[in-house]
């Protein structure tokens, strides 16, 4: 069996818990990362579903005011006449 120096062993230890600490930073640093752009992204999802919604209002209530406009009043009596007959 191979004998290392109390040099060596420190070397060793040292190394390792350097990768340790420095992994252990990496993983945390990750999912802080992680966490916060799922945040973002949640928040930019909600503004876009706000935006698409205040436009298809908008469209709605456009159409609705072209057909308010379009539309032609009519009497009880031009239900029962042909269709060609009725005025408009």
């Amino acid at each position: 069996m191979v004998k290392f120096s109390l040099k060596t062993k420190a070397t060793a230890l040292v190394t390792a818990v350097v990768i340790v600490v420095f992994g252990t930073m990496g993983y945390i640093r990750h999912e802080r990362l992680a966490t916060e752009l799922l945040h973002v992204q949640s928040e930019q999802q909600a503004a876009l579903a706000e935006t698409v919604a205040a436009d298809l209002a908008d469209k709605l209530e456009s159409h609705l005011t072209v057909l308010e406009q379009s539309a032609v009043p009519s009497s009880p009596a031009s239900w029962t006449m042909p269709r060609a007959d009725r005025v408009c």
